[in-house]
């Protein structure tokens, strides 16, 4: 019974750790980043509150694997229940305490640059849209968007149940005259 609770309790201390290793690496590939973005205090400080909470977890898995080598196993799980015991609060409260500053300071920065971020990429699709949409050398309405909109005219034509003409004029010999007199007054 008592293995079967260190294996558990092994396996949780394991991926405490592994989750402040993973953060501290992935901050390390991403400083730049992070400083750019201004951001990189805030994520120390949340990476302090996860060393915080790692290292009790370590010296709790020491204390159940090494301590049992050099002293008799009832000695070392009455050590580790003191550390548990008169500790966990301490680690708790100074772990997770720098883990919601970290945290919700970085949230709070990071809310209105996601905020913008979104909005300028509305803006952009917007601006792409406009553009497919239009000639750029006569920022006249193109092909594509005569074919939306007439998609839409006859849509609206069929719902309504009304009738509806569309006037087509093709001019013969219109290039010479915008080759000689240039495009804006072909246009």
């Amino acid at each position: 019974m008592i293995w079967n609770s260190i294996f558990i309790m092994t396996l949780i201390d394991l991926l405490i750790i592994g989750v402040f290793l993973y953060v501290v690496f992935t901050c390390y590939r991403h400083t730049d980043t992070l400083r750019e973005l201004g951001v990189y205090r805030l994520m120390l400080i949340t990476i302090a509150g996860l060393g915080v909470i790692a290292l009790f977890y370590m010296v709790d898995l020491a204390t159940m694997h090494l301590f049992p080598l050099v002293m008799p196993m009832a000695r070392a799980m009455e050590i580790m229940h003191e550390l548990h015991l008169n500790y966990m609060w301490v680690v708790s409260l100074v772990g997770v305490g720098l883990l919601v500053v970290g945290l919700s300071r970085l949230i709070r920065v990071m809310l209105p640059k996601i905020a913008s971020l979104l909005q300028e990429n509305l803006s952009v699709q917007e601006k792409l849209e406009r553009l497919a949409g239009t000639d750029t050398l006569t920022n006249l309405p193109n092909r594509r968007l005569f074919y939306q909109q007439m998609e839409r005219v006859v849509a609206l034509a069929e719902r309504s149940k009304e009738r509806m003409a569309l006037l087509f004029l093709d001019l013969d010999g219109f290039k010479p005259v915008n080759d000689q007199l240039g495009h804006e007054a072909g246009d």
